[in-house]
């Protein structure tokens, strides 16, 4: 057997481990989700004020109101709440049901992508590696794939856009790809950024009958529902989704630190990227190559954008890894496909090359290998919440925890503002809001409204100091800490004072 046959031998085997190496992933993150999906506490710190909003949707409550030490909504448009409410009429309340529409967008972003490199590049093995790439990124965004947040929802209706935008060119699919970019952006508003570029890629490409198809869409259904929903809540939708995001000030650090973030563990599939649009271009494929420059720039921005806020957490990245995925597969497919050894010439230094940058894609999947126990809780969290249940339903009247608030629905009682909301108020540069806030805030304590709080440092001591008393709040050392997310779990309890 000649060399050449033996390079190419080797390289199919190992591209065939890349595959198998990417279904592993997506198992691995399937597995895990499965194992924590049911889960009766938080996963992440904010998860619970994520299900004060569906309840209050099933309630018939408004979710957009003034903001009150009762309740404060977070800064994210509704899409994802009214879909979780839906889901939950058919499971009941709880994490369940959002946890539910995480999964499920995450899935389907993961055989979105496979669909979309599998097509492109017309070869399965490169579809299964983009859909494992992006899977293995589980990790590198603190398995945030799965739990109770607007990320996964927003992220598999980008990519849902992105699928029709590049296959298909007729008017209905710029409808609905506008539609899907709307409801992105209704998601999450970070996903304007990722839908801009995409948007102008369908203008510039698309021939005059159906180019102004999809920003139409996408322009007139946001405008209508974003009027109703303002409307609806006497001016407190914009108040929240961008007014308060406005006020938050950017962390210039991030201007580097988000690309070595980035970049740390994916620089084999940035390069790959890179080299695909190289590789278009230079084949004359232009237009090809700009779509993938705007899905690039759109997604990466988006991701850009999130971590430049500073209370932003590394799981902003999905957007950008899911861009990644998509093309380096591809990147290298092209790259190995452009090896066309002559027998008896450069035979075995391409076979040579290919079976390297073959290695160079395996080290990728290696470089993201992780331990999926770490994300999954065990019976010690679950023996330390039914403690902590058990706590807050000894107090006969209302007791407070505003780094965990569902915590106390769960346990029978009234849930009030998160904390992560209340300073998003206090912290933003509208005074009237922020003051009404604090007063209320600081009647509540006054007239000792709560029996109890239970809080995870001293937070909005001065506000409280002489109303209540704290003593420790003893947890096993290791038990019931969020498995994603900031690191904070209740260590005081604090009693109203006679």
């Amino acid at each position: 057997m000649d060399h050449s046959n033996s390079g190419r031998t080797n390289v199919e085997r190992l591209e065939i481990l890349a595959c198998i190496l990417a279904a592993v992933f997506i198992l691995m993150f399937l597995g895990t989700a499965l194992a924590r999906l049911t889960y009766p506490y938080e996963l992440e710190w904010m998860e619970g004020a994520m299900v004060d909003g569906v309840v209050r949707l099933l309630e018939g409550k408004q979710i957009y109101v003034q903001p009150s030490i009762e309740y404060i909504p977070f800064i994210y448009p509704p899409v994802y709440f009214y879909l979780s409410a839906a889901v939950s009429l058919l499971t009941g309340p709880g994490f369940l049901p959002l946890r539910i529409v995480s999964l499920l967008s995450s899935l389907g972003t993961i055989y979105l992508i496979y669909i979309f490199a599998a097509k492109e590049a017309e070869n399965r093995r490169t579809g299964i590696a983009a859909a494992g790439l992006f899977a293995a990124s589980y990790a590198q965004v603190d398995a945030w794939f799965d739990i109770s947040r607007v990320d996964p929802l927003a992220l598999f209706l980008v990519i849902a856009a992105a699928v029709l935008i590049r296959f298909r060119k007729s008017f209905s699919a710029g409808i609905a790809a506008g539609l899907l970019l709307s409801l992105a952006f209704l998601t999450k508003q970070a996903s304007l950024v990722a839908a801009l570029p995409l948007i102008l890629y369908w203008v510039l490409q698309r021939r005059v009958s159906i180019r102004w198809s999809l920003p139409l869409a996408f322009l007139l259904f946001s405008g209508v529902m974003l009027v109703l929903f303002n409307d609806a809540s006497d001016g407190w939708f914009f108040y929240y989704t961008f007014s308060l995001p406005g006020q938050h000030p950017v962390l210039f650090k991030m201007l580097y630190v988000f690309w070595i973030d980035l970049l740390k563990p994916m620089a084999v599939a940035a390069v790959l990227s890179l080299l695909l649009m190289a590789v278009l271009w230079q084949n004359n494929q232009k237009e090809k190559a700009v779509f993938y420059l705007a899905l690039l720039a759109g997604l990466i921005g988006s991701s850009y954008l999130g971590r430049l806020h500073p209370n932003a957490h590394i799981n902003v990245l999905s957007p950008a890894y899911a861009g990644l995925a998509i093309a380096a597969p591809q990147g290298y497919k092209k790259l190995v496909s452009a090896l066309k050894p002559d027998m008896e010439k450069t035979g075995r230094s391409a076979s040579s090359k290919k079976l390297l940058f073959t290695i160079i894609l395996l080290l990728q999947f290696v470089i993201l290998a992780y331990n999926p126990v770490h994300y999954i809780p065990d019976g010690n969290d679950r023996a330390a919440g039914e403690d902590l249940m058990d706590t807050i339903q000894s107090y006969r009247g209302d007791v407070y925890l505003p780094y965990h608030g569902y915590l106390s629905t769960l346990a029978g009682k009234q849930s009030f503002a998160h904390a992560m909301a209340v300073s998003d108020v206090l912290t933003g540069t509208d005074e009237p809001a922020a003051d009404a806030l604090r007063q209320s805030m600081v009647d509540a304590f006054g007239e000792q409204q709560f029996e109890a709080m239970i809080l995870d440092s001293d937070w909005m001591q001065t506000e409280w100091q002489g109303q209540y008393d704290c003593a420790p709040l003893l947890l096993p050392k290791d038990a019931l800490w969020p498995r994603t997310g900031m690191q904070t779990r209740p260590d005081r309890i604090c009693i109203s004072i006679p």
